[in-house]
């Protein structure tokens, strides 16, 4: 059984054989090793797991921009 190791939640389960097991793992760097009662050896490596990606919240819709104005220009004194 692979449980979570920050919450104990159950993550996965992984049969070795349908014999028992009651040696303890042996943990060896990042690699769990798992001898059974018949004598059958297995190594173990859980696999790092990645958060999904949340999409980026679309960015807020721009306003309008106010129509470009002239400057008034004076008008010829008489």
């Amino acid at each position: 059984h692979w449980l979570n190791k920050a919450t104990g939640e159950l993550v996965a389960r992984q049969r070795i054989a349908k014999d028992r097991v009651s040696n303890s793992p042996v943990a060896v760097g990042d690699t769990i090793v798992v001898l059974t009662d018949r004598g059958k050896l297995a190594a173990l490596r859980a696999m790092p797991v990645v958060a999904a990606a949340t999409p980026a919240a679309p960015a807020p819709a721009a306003e309008p921009a106010a129509p470009a104005t002239e400057p008034a220009t004076p008008s010829p004194t008489p």
